[in-house]
């Protein structure tokens, strides 16, 4: 009877820790309030708009600083986006990802000038690919 209990318990911990059960107290969270909430975290809230930023993968040789001024604007910065251990991407791709900052409103000009620039290999508009509706 215990080896039961301890399975059921085991499993119960396992299917929270996993989502796969609320946990106690997140219904009512979801339920009162704007709706801010209710969006999974990969898709934009209506109260984003367009994406903060832009990231994109440069090709070797170019400037990512020139790169995001051409892309963007004179006014945007460009810097080294986060790096997280647990993707399982090459350290090459990584070492070349950067994001840059947009102006509200102009994201998807920015992301069609950086798909034509041939010192990139690859952008997208957020964090990840698919945050943001594609242009």
């Amino acid at each position: 009877m215990r080896s039961i209990q301890l399975v059921g318990l085991v499993t119960t911990l396992a299917l929270v820790a996993c989502g796969g059960v609320p946990r106690q107290g997140a219904e009512q969270s979801r339920a009162g309030g704007d709706n801010q909430g209710s969006a999974p975290p990969s898709e934009p809230t209506s109260s984003l708009g367009s994406a903060p930023f832009l990231t994109m993968v440069i090709k070797t040789g170019y400037n990512p600083s020139q790169l995001g001024r051409r892309i963007a604007g004179p006014s945007a910065t460009v810097e080294l986006a986060p790096q997280m251990p647990q993707e399982n991407m090459p350290v090459g791709i990584l070492r070349t990802t950067y994001r840059v900052t947009l102006q509200p409103g102009h994201d998807c000009e920015a992301l069609t000038r950086a798909r034509l620039e041939p010192g990139v290999r690859w952008a997208y508009l957020g964090a990840f690919p698919g945050q943001f509706p594609d242009c």
